[in-house]
């Protein structure tokens, strides 16, 4: 039994449109069907993931201020189940985070984490086995770029998001939840995640991008 969970952090302006969002594939291997408790671990394991990252205290993360880490919510779905499908969970839950007062990386620049199976399905092409997701809503995190160099996402930045990877595969499977490769293209089929990496390279999600169009200053033609 395999469910998407959509973990998503709203921006202050409440437009349904401005927010982050990730998705995560899991298994489901309890004996039965899961119910509300073991949706809510599920919920807690994503929402541990996002609030490891997000802890300056331990030298890791600040959250850009525009955002409202009050209102996170995952919303669950059943994938057995038939299109459009209706959510068997939607939760908010509070983010316990570390936020700073300004931030001047634009809403659409991100932290590229990867993952990947262990590459062991036959006749599987690798590019089925992984995927991505992108950590969003940041104020710190990028060394910028001098005359030598290019911006890039900090060492520690790199290894302590690789940690709150980890971290989420145990925490999932203490409640017999899996995270996992999903594969449209393969009909469905699914591989455990084993590994990843995080991406040097700042990468963006144009769609968090917002443009103010009050905000302009016009030139006239010469």
């Amino acid at each position: 039994m395999t469910y998407l969970a959509q973990a998503s952090i709203p921006y202050y302006t409440g437009n349904a449109r401005d927010v982050v969002t990730n998705t995560f594939h899991v298994d489901w291997g309890g004996g039965s069907a899961p119910i509300e408790a073991d949706y809510a671990n599920l919920t807690n394991a994503i929402a541990g993931f996002y609030e490891y990252i997000f802890n300056d205290t331990e030298a890791r993360l600040d959250m850009a201020p525009w955002m409202v880490p009050a209102l996170f919510r995952v919303v669950v779905y059943d994938l057995d189940d038939i299109p459009p499908r209706a959510a068997v969970s939607d939760t908010i839950t509070p983010l316990t985070v570390d936020q700073a007062t300004s931030s001047g990386l634009p809403p659409e620049v991100a932290i590229v984490l990867s993952y990947r199976a262990a590459y062991t399905a036959p006749g599987v092409p690798r590019a089925r086995q992984r995927g991505r997701i992108y950590i969003g809503g940041l104020a710190s995190g990028i060394n910028p770029g001098s005359s030598s160099s290019f911006p890039v996402v900090t060492t520690g930045t790199r290894a302590f998001i690789g940690v709150a990877a980890e971290e989420l595969i145990d925490n999932l499977a203490l409640n017999d939840w899996t995270w996992v490769v999903y594969s449209r293209a393969g009909g469905g089929d699914t591989y455990p995640i084993v590994a990843g990496w995080v991406d040097g390279e700042p990468d963006t999600q144009r769609r968090r991008g917002r443009v103010n169009e009050d905000v302009r200053t016009p030139w006239p033609a010469a």
